[in-house]
């Protein structure tokens, strides 16, 4: 296992597309993930320490995993399928019956913490996960 730390988040300069670029702890080698732009604002959002009007979903991982007074141990990205890196999270947590409050969902949209202005196809997903 090679343990890497998060170098940056760029801007492919030839397509657009993000790139996320670990760094290899106790070396100089680097790998370049390309990402999504979600998930690159939300990887920016959360090295940069900002503060956003509405929980994302990191952030209720990460308050589940605090609740159960947990600790994430490591990361291993251990599947290469179709140009897609697949993951498994490893978590040290003692077994106990713990309770916390979700944050609060408007009927109108779930998934949303605010009236949903998505468009919705009939019978279909919309693109907040509202089904129509």
């Amino acid at each position: 296992m090679i343990e890497v730390t998060i170098d940056s988040v760029r801007v492919s300069l030839m397509s657009q597309h993000r790139v996320v670029v670990l760094k290899e702890v106790d070396g100089e080698r680097y790998l370049p993930i390309w990402i999504g732009p979600f998930e690159a604002d939300a990887i920016t959002i959360q090295l940069q320490g900002i503060e956003v009007a509405r929980p994302m979903t990191h952030d209720l991982l990460m308050r589940i995993i605090t609740t159960l007074e947990a600790q994430v141990l490591r990361v291993l990205i251990n599947e290469l399928h179709s140009e897609t890196f697949f993951a498994t999270i490893v978590v040290d947590a003692a077994r106990r019956d713990r309770r916390d409050r979700c944050p609060p969902q408007r009927r109108d949209c779930p998934g949303s913490t605010r009236p949903c202005a998505h468009l919705h196809r009939r019978g279909g997903d919309g693109p907040c996960g509202h089904f129509a």
